[in-house]
Formats: structure tokens, C-alpha cells, sequence
């Protein structure tokens, strides 16, 4: 049987419970009853509240007569066969009472084994009133009647405690001595630890300072490896410097021998010139002869002339635009100059100004292109005026030694150029970049230098259609002298260059024994490093070594100082469990009668855990008492279709059965049939109780065979039948499914 849901079960099996004891009515399965007082079944079932069908009792004074008949008529000796016919319809009528009788006893059984549920259910109800009101009376009867039995269990075990307490009061005697001893060795461990604790302070802060120290010398030893890397990125810096000036010095050299031999083809070209005015005058003299051929030719000049006009219109105008093509061409040298002098300044720009020089490396081909067109167009006119250009060979001559003094300065404005980028080589410090903008500085130079060509090629185009005039004649020694005057600039730019490049040499020099004594102090201090560092290690592993000796020894007090603390604890819990209120230990004599008392209740809780065995085997006989009468129960409701057994003097059975099973609740015993095809409960009141099909699993057994079911209800859920899954019922009807759990 499973244990109920009742939260009061739990309390009551824990009190002393009385004997419990039900009488159930006696009752015969073959209908020979003896009569049960209606007096006891009044007085069990006086102060029940609930609803009771009463069936009315049963008559049987036709049946006694009709049997006092019988049996009259079998003891006569004489038989007529009228009396005979009477007697066998007699016969025929009382066997035909008798049936109606055995059905009607059928019925009064059913009724008496739903009597005696109710009465089991009713008596448990009672029964726990009973314990409710009565449970001090009850207690003392438990008591006198364990007590006897349990005296002489509870002597022998009084005199086992007493002598466990006597052990226990030798062991708390030890304990106090042995407490006070702890006491005091707790007192000189604790100043022990004191002065432990003073030292490793003091060696704790030695540490700290070593090791302040030591990370200071740890860092300025980073700072002097620091200082050593810079010093020798210096180094690298400044060797590269020195093999770039070593360049610069080497392309001097080599400008000076071109400087040589541009001075020589100058001398050269003078030279030239003075022969050319010497040929100019014995031109003219050529010229007078000439006069008369002049005048036949005069016509014809004038018609050149005012070609010739047209022809310097237009040259004026090419003049005029290649002036400012020349002047742009300047403008961008002079940029050129100013961007080579800022990337020795800012070389993290150097990226997008090198896409600056492309782009305008771009513009530069565009414009050498438009050049060449105007080139070729050039080409074109020149072929025209070959005819026109005959006298003018030996002006032509002239200005083609003039345009080879323009390419000579044109050269040396080139080298300048190439100074100028070597100086913004110099100041680069980025080594990987520096190919790279070297590279494209050439291919720009290259460019210049075929635009250069281009424009000479354009200036030759120009010159060839120039007149022989004073004024160009002038203007071109000027821009010679000035040529000049910029040349001799650039060589004193060059002697300051290669005087600041020999300072640069000596500071270079300087430098270098800078580093060298540098060097030889730091393998100095590092030496002394060295040295102290393995003085203080040394120090340190000696002062850890003490540590960890009196780290042991502090272990060792400790745990020393922990049992005393043990013994101290257990004594302290002892009196916080005897007195609460209590904030220190209690005395001796308070913690002996404290074990007295809590001996004297493990003796009372053993007798009660003893009297709860005992009864709690009074409940289970009760329980199987219990299923037994529930299966002599089933047995009868199970042959209540087969024929009883006839006997010929039944005995009278005048009691009033009560039936009652709308009762219904949690932790009751139910009956259910199958009724036709679901289980309904043996119900009278109360229709409409159908097992749940959640339980069918738990009956399978009794499902296949079609047996009916007891069980435990656990749980009443009503509901209201709708048009599927409602047992049968029409829709709108209330019925109750009811969860029913398996009696063990």
C-alpha cells in the first residue's frame, strides 16, 4: 500500500501509538448468517455525517414457513397424489422464493462488503480523531506497558553509559590539563610567532631593496644597451654618410677635370671667335665686290625681306613661347631643387612627393611630345627655307659654336643638378629608400637630359632662321657672362662643399673614439655589473634559505598552536550547545551535568525510537489484516454470478446494511469494474467515477483478463464530456476521472 500525501501521517507515527484493533462484522458466504446486532452498528456509525443509502431488511418468515412446510410434508407417512402435486408446486414456489432470496442475500453481501470499506474508512478517520484527542493517554499507557520490558534493557545501558562517562569525565580532565598546558605553549608560540614575524619583516624588507636595486641596475643596464644600439645606428648612419660623401667627393673630383676642360674649350672657343671676326671683315670686304650684284638682287631681297619679315613674326612669336617654355622648364629645375632640399628635411613625405615627381615626370613627356610635334612641324618649315637660308651659313656657324657653349653650361647645370641630389641623398637615413629615390632622380635626370635635347634641337631649328644682328649677338655674350657668373657660383659652392664635407670627416673621426671610449666603459660596467650581481644573488639565496628555515619553524608552531585551537574549539562548541547565551567556556561541573542530561535523552530517544519500531509492525499486521479482508472482498464480489449452495435451514440476517462510496478523496481504496467497456467504480450515490486511461499501464494484467482493480486514489479531476474521449457519455454530462495507484 503507497504512502498517502496527509502531512499529518509523517507527526503521528512519530507519537506512541496505542494497539489498533478492528472488529468486522461476520459473514457467511453460504447464506448462513448469523444475525448482527443493530445496536453496535447504530453506535459505529452514530457520529458519521456523510451520506448512507440504507437498505431496507430482508424478510424471510415465507421462507422459514415455507420450509417448516417442507419439512412437515417429507415426515408424513401417507402420500396422496393430489397432497403430491400440492406438495411439488409447494416445492416449485419456495425453490423459485428461494432464488429470489439467494439473488436478494447476493445483494445484501454487496452491500455488506461496501459496509465494510466504509467501516475501515470510517475507523481510520476515528482512529486518528481518537489519537488527536487522547494522545497523553495514550502516551502513558505506552509507557507503563514498554516500561516494564524496557527497564532491564534501560539498567544494562545506564550502567555501560555510566561507565562511557566516567571515561569520558577522565578523558575531559586530561583535556583541561592538557588545555591549560596548550594555553600557555599557545602564549609562547604566539610571541615566538611576534618576534618571527619582526624578522621576516626586516628580512622582507631587505629583499625589497635588493631587489629595488637590483631592477634599478637591471634598467639602467637596459638604458646603456639602448644608448649602445642607438650609438650604433649612429654609426651605421654615419658610415653611410661617409661612403655617400666619399661619392660626393669622388663626382667633385671628377667636375673639377670637366671644369678644367670646359675652361680649355673655352679659351678654345674665343679663339674661334677672333677668327670669325678677322673672316666677318673680309666678308665685307667680299660685300662691296658684292654690291653690284646686290642691286640685281635687290628685287629679290625684297621679296625675301618681306618673307623674311613674316618669317621673324613668326619666330618672334616661337621665341616668345619657347622663352616661357624654357622659363616653366627653370621653374621646375628651381622645384626640383627646393623638393631635393626638403627631402633631406621630411623624408616620411618622401612617398607621395615621389608621386608628385611622377606626375609631373608625366607633364614633362606630354610636353616633350608636343615638343617633338612642334619639331617635326619645324622640320617641315625649315625644308621650305632652305632656299632662304644659304647666306646665312656663316652666322650659322657662329651660333652653332654659341649653342655648344649653351650645351656646355647646359652640362654643368646638370652636374649641378646631380650635386644638388646627391646632397638630398645625403640626408636621407632610411637605407632601403634610398636606391629607390637615387633610381628615380636618375631616370628624371635622363628625362631633363632628353628634353634639354629636344629643346636644343628646337633652339637649332630657331637659330638656323636667325638673322646675323648685333642685338643677338649681345644678348647671347650676356647670357654667356651670366653663364659664367653661375658657373664660378657653383664652384665656390663646391670648395664650401668639400669644406664642410671635411668637417663632416672629423666629426666623423671624433665620433668614432666617442664610441670606442664609450664601449670600453661599458664593458667596464658590465663587468662590475657582473660582479655585483652575483654578490647579490649569492645574498639572496642565503636570506631565502633563512626564510624558509623559519618558515618551517613557524609551520611547526602552528600547527602546534592548531590542536591546542582544536581542543579550545570542541570544549568552546560543547558549552555553546549547553548554554547559547553563553560567550566563553563553561565550568567543569556545568559540562558534566550537561552529559548526564544528554545521556539521560539518548536513553529517552532510544526507548522512543523502540516503542515507533513496535508500532510501526502493529501498522504493517494492520495493513496486511487490511489486504487480506480487501481480497475476501474481491473473492466475494467475483462469485456473486456463481450458484451458492442450497441448505435447507438458512439463518435470519435482520442487520442494516449501509453503503456509501461517494466519499471519494485522497489516499482511499476504490473498486472498479469493467462496465462495458470502461472501468467504473462500484458505485451507488455517486455515478460517473471512470478509471483514468493514464492508468492503465499500472493494470495490465487485470485489463487483459478483465478483472476488477483496487487501488489507492491519488488525484479526482472532473470534467465535461464532450463529443470524443468521454467514456461514452453524452456531450454536456459531468463525469470524473479518477488516477489510481496499485495497492503493494
Amino acid at each position: 500500500m503507497r504512502m498517502s500525501k496527509d502531512p499529518n501521517i509523517l507527526t503521528s507515527l512519530k507519537e506512541v501509538l496505542p494497539k489498533f484493533v478492528i472488529t468486522f462484522p461476520e459473514f457467511d458466504i453460504l447464506l448462513n448468517n448469523q444475525p448482527i446486532n443493530q445496536n453496535n452498528s447504530s453506535q459505529t456509525f452514530q457520529d458519521d455525517e456523510d451520506e448512507f443509502t440504507v437498505i431496507d431488511n430482508i424478510n424471510n418468515d415465507y421462507f422459514n414457513n415455507s420450509g417448516g412446510s417442507g419439512g412437515g410434508g417429507i415426515n408424513s407417512n401417507s402420500i396422496s397424489p393430489s397432497v403430491s402435486k400440492k406438495y411439488h408446486q409447494e416445492l416449485e414456489k419456495s425453490l423459485s422464493e428461494l432464488k429470489m432470496q439467494e439473488s436478494q442475500k447476493i445483494k445484501a453481501l454487496e452491500h455488506k462488503l461496501q459496509s465494510t470499506f466504509l467501516m475501515a474508512s470510517k475507523s481510520e478517520e476515528k482512529y486518528k480523531d481518537l489519537l488527536e484527542k487522547s494522545k497523553i493517554q495514550q502516551l502513558q499507557q505506552q509507557l507503563d506497558q514498554t516500561d516494564k520490558i524496557a527497564i532491564a534493557d534501560l539498567r544494562q545501558s545506564l550502567e555501560k553509559k555510566n561507565l562511557e562517562i566516567n571515561k569520558l569525565n577522565e578523558q575531559l580532565q586530561l583535556l583541561a590539563n592538557k588545555s591549560s598546558e596548550n594555553l600557555n605553549q599557545i602564549d609562547e608560540l604566539q610571541s615566538q610567532k611576534y618576534e618571527l614575524g619582526n624578522t621576516t619583516k626586516s628580512l622582507l624588507d631587505d629583499i625589497n631593496q635588493i631587489k629595488q636595486v637590483r631592477e634599478r641596475l637591471e634598467l639602467d643596464y637596459q638604458d646603456s644597451q639602448e644608448q649602445i644600439q642607438e650609438k650604433e645606428e649612429k654609426i651605421h648612419s654615419l658610415e653611410g654618410r661617409i661612403s655617400i660623401l666619399e661619392n660626393e667627393l669622388s663626382q667633385i673630383d671628377t667636375l673639377k677635370n670637366t671644369i678644367e676642360t670646359l675652361e680649355k674649350e673655352i679659351e678654345k672657343y674665343n679663339q674661334m671667335i677672333d677668327e670669325k671676326y678677322m673672316e666677318s671683315s673680309h666678308v665685307r670686304e667680299n660685300a662691296d665686290k658684292m654690291l653690284s650684284e646686290m642691286k640685281q638682287l635687290s628685287e629679290q631681297i625684297q621679296v625675301k625681306e618681306n618673307e623674311m619679315k613674316k618669317f621673324e613674326k613668326e619666330k618672334s612669336d616661337i621665341d616668345d613661347k619657347y622663352q616661357l617654355k624654357i622659363a616653366e622648364l627653370m621653374g621646375q629645375i628651381v622645384d626640383l631643387q627646393e623638393l631635393t632640399s626638403e627631402q633631406s628635411e621630411k623624408m616620411s613625405s618622401m612617398s607621395d612627393k615621389i608621386k608628385e615627381y611622377d606626375s609631373k615626370v608625366d607633364e614633362q613627356n606630354n610636353t616633350i611630345q608636343k615638343l617633338r610635334n612642334e619639331v617635326l612641324d619645324l622640320e617641315s618649315e625649315m625644308k621650305r627655307q632652305k632656299t632662304t637660308a644659304d647666306y646665312h651659313q656663316e652666322s650659322a656657324m657662329f651660333v652653332g659654336s654659341q649653342l655648344e657653349k649653351l650645351k656646355e653650361e647646359l652640362l654643368s647645370k646638370q652636374q649641378t643638378i646631380i650635386e644638388l641630389n646627391s646632397r638630398s641623398q645625403h640626408a636621407d637615413t632610411v637605407a632601403s629608400n634610398r636606391d629607390k629615390i637615387i633610381k628615380e632622380q636618375f631616370e628624371k635626370e635622363n628625362n631633363l637630359e632628353k628634353t634639354v635635347q629636344e629643346l636644343e634641337k628646337n633652339i637649332k631649328a630657331l637659330n638656323v632662321q636667325l638673322t646675323l644682328t648685333v642685338d643677338d649677338n649681345k644678348f647671347i655674350n650676356e647670357q654667356l657672362n651670366l653663364r659664367n657668373e653661375q658657373f664660378k657660383e657653383s664652384k665656390f659652392q663646391t670648395a664650401k662643399q668639400a669644406i664642410t664635407i671635411k668637417e663632416q670627416d672629423k666629426e666623423i673621426s671624433k665620433m668614432g673614439s666617442r664610441i670606442i671610449e664609450l664601449q670600453q666603459i661599458l664593458s667596464e660596467n658590465e663587468e662590475e655589473n657582473k660582479a655585483y650581481h652575483l654578490s647579490v644573488e649569492k645574498d639572496i639565496e642565503e636570506k631565502e634559505k633563512q626564510i624558509m628555515e623559519l618558515y618551517k619553524q613557524i609551520k611547526q608552531k602552528e600547527n602546534q598552536i592548531e590542536v591546542g585551537k582544536e581542543y579550545q574549539h570542541i570544549l568552546y562548541n560543547l558549552s555553546r550547545m549547553i548554554q547559547p547565551t553563553s560567550q566563553g567556556m563553561l565550568d567543569k561541573s556545568l559540562l558534566y551535568k550537561a552529559f548526564n542530561e544528554i545521556q539521560i535523552h539518548k536513553d529517552t530517544s532510544i526507548s522512543l525510537e523502540q516503542s515507533l519500531e513496535q508500532q510501526s509492525n502493529l501498522n504493517e499486521v494492520l495493513k496486511k489484516k487490511i489486504t487480506q479482508l480487501e481480497t475476501a472482498n474481491l473473492e466475494l464480489h467475483m462469485n456473486r454470478d456463481q450458484p451458492q449452495p442450497h441448505r435447507d435451514h438458512p439463518k435470519e440476517t435482520n442487520n442494516d446494511n449501509n453503503a456509501l462510496f461517494t466519499n471519494f478523496s485522497h489516499s482511499r481504496n476504490a473498486i472498479f469494474c469493467l462496465n462495458p467497456q470502461y472501468y467504473e467504480a462500484v458505485n451507488i450515490n455517486a455515478p460517473n467515477y471512470f478509471l483514468s486511461p493514464l492508468c492503465y499501464d499500472h493494470f495490465e494484467k487485470e485489463i487483459k483478463l478483465k478483472k476488477p482493480i483496487i487501488g489507492v486514489i491519488f488525484e479526482i479531476e472532473t470534467k465535461i464530456a464532450g463529443t470524443t474521449d468521454s467514456f461514452g457519455l453524452p456531450p454536456g454530462t459531468e463525469f470524473h476521472e479518477v488516477l489510481l495507484g496499485r495497492i503493494n
